[in-house]
């Protein structure tokens, strides 16, 4: 958007630019977060715990839509907001500005309706894209970042491995390709490859997991949340300690843990064994879920 490259304006990609951001967050001052996904929601939390004056604003209708269910996106939000952080969804940027003193970003939501905010700092929190132009100059083919093998390999390019981000990697366990921008991804697809060059090839067949804390909560996701038809709750969401264990035709296929990271290891057994499980045993708290598992 016209603006868009204005010098001042953050981003949050490496140690520099969080030196960066961390040196404005003075309390008092304003901060206005486009982009309401992962980086954007930290930053928030951070940001309005050093008592600036934090705005979100995402296109999307929930936070953090690509990582969480809307049940538990909607608690998050509430969190949030109990703490000051406004929240504005389904809003565009027509225009960022800066006088010298202030920016002044142009807003318009999905009626229409324009506005012009006011602050003293700006952070870019929209995402990335794989940037593959010079890989696919090269003969390498590339879809939604660089296509490999389940070996993380490039089927018509053999000398080329790629890992993290970049990889759209062939996932043994689904069955088809995965992108996934996450850090066990990252780093246990390096090590698929190191076996690879070894000479001890093995498919690399990851359940996604991520992990986000904020406000002094921790969230956890495993498994593929858009695959789900149903789901079941363990706990009670509004005493901020529970998980939703989301199903496919009566199987786990993902769940979102909120302070219940311990469950994580049995959610991914019960994720890769793909068996129907009794949902009433699920939702009892009086039964563990290594217990379900086995």
């Amino acid at each position: 958007v016209p603006g868009g490259d204005l010098p001042g304006l953050h981003v949050l990609r490496g140690i520099g630019d969080c030196e960066k951001l961390a040196a404005t967050l003075i309390a008092g001052s304003r901060l206005l977060v486009i982009g309401a996904g992962v980086i954007g929601m930290e930053v928030a939390a951070t940001a309005s715990a050093l008592g600036v004056a934090v705005m979100v604003l995402d296109v999307s209708d929930q936070i953090m839509r690509r990582c969480l269910p809307a049940p538990v996106s909607q608690w998050l939000a509430a969190q949030h907001q109990r703490v000051g952080v406004e929240l504005k969804s389904q809003v565009d940027v027509q225009s960022i500005a800066h006088d010298g003193t202030v920016y002044r970003v142009h807003v318009q939501n999905l009626d229409g309706v324009s506005e012009v905010l006011e602050v003293e700092q700006v952070l870019l929190a929209i995402g990335i894209d794989c940037d593959t132009g010079f890989l696919e100059r090269a003969g390498i083919t590339c879809r939604n970042g660089v296509v490999v093998d389940a070996s993380c390999r490039s089927p018509d390019s053999p000398w080329c491995y790629a890992v993290g981000d970049i990889a759209n990697c062939d996932n043994a366990f689904y069955g088809r390709s995965l992108r996934q921008e996450t850090w066990r991804n990252a780093e246990n697809q390096a090590l698929a490859v190191a076996r690879q060059i070894a000479g001890d090839a093995q498919p690399y067949g990851e359940i996604p997991w991520m992990w986000t804390d904020q406000l002094g909560h921790n969230i956890q996701v495993v498994g593929l949340i858009e695959e789900a038809d149903g789901h079941v709750w363990r706990g009670d969401l509004a005493q901020d300690k529970a998980t939703l264990v989301l199903l496919r035709e009566g199987r786990v296929v993902a769940a979102v843990m909120v302070n219940q990271g311990k469950e994580r290891k049995a959610l991914e057994a019960l994720i890769r064994e793909r068996r129907v499980v009794d949902q009433a045993l699920l939702g009892d708290l009086s039964v563990s879920l290594k217990a379900v598992a086995a």
